[in-house]
């Protein structure tokens, strides 16, 4: 939700409409918030199968989830969202884009939100799909969007890369702190 907020804020700073063009984003994003609240509280019939099971596993997540949790996601998410957007930004810079911070900030939005389709492992052709509409509707040409698009995504994945030996060694030390703790509990019984 926050992520759709800051895409209709900037949105309307973009000059595609102004202000009084934010009205059309702020009732997606209220529906959208409304559309979830629902899903959360709705009962499924269980012959639905294994979709079923995916909707009473999503509801759970929804009826779980409070604001506090919420806060403490958004507060992670937003260092990751500023890095993305001053990527754009640079990348766009060195081949010779003047972007706005406001058009850094939709595109940015755009293609993540866009990017959360999984049709391709790590967002790969719906990141940059995203990313290239928004800027085409901002004036940029086709194929400078591509480059971009394709560009700010590496970029991405490079320092993703760089951070996976840490995480690595994070999660084998996670993972064996578990395998300790089920050899002790195994010793108990």
């Amino acid at each position: 939700m926050g992520l759709l907020a800051v895409l209709a804020a900037s949105w309307a700073l973009v000059g595609l409409g102004g202000w009084e063009r934010l009205g059309y984003p702020a009732l997606f994003v209220a529906v959208a918030a409304v559309a979830l609240l629902i899903l959360s509280r709705l009962k499924f019939s269980t012959r639905f199968g294994a979709i079923g099971r995916h909707v009473d596993r999503l509801q759970g997540a929804l009826r779980e989830t409070t604001p506090p949790a919420l806060l403490r996601s958004l507060a992670f998410a937003t260092p990751a969202w500023l890095l993305e957007a001053g990527i754009l930004y640079y990348v766009g810079r060195g081949l010779g884009l003047e972007l706005s911070l406001a058009q850094v900030v939709a595109a940015t939005c755009f293609a993540i939100l866009l990017s959360a389709v999984p049709l391709a492992p790590s967002a790969l052709g719906t990141y940059e799909a995203g990313m290239v509409a928004i800027l085409v509707v901002f004036g940029v040409p086709a194929e400078l969007a591509f480059a971009v698009a394709v560009s700010t995504h590496a970029i991405k994945f490079l320092y993703a890369l760089a951070a996976a030996p840490f995480t690595l060694r994070e999660g084998l030390a996670a993972v064996r702190k578990g395998e300790k703790r089920s050899d002790e509990a195994r010793l108990e019984v």
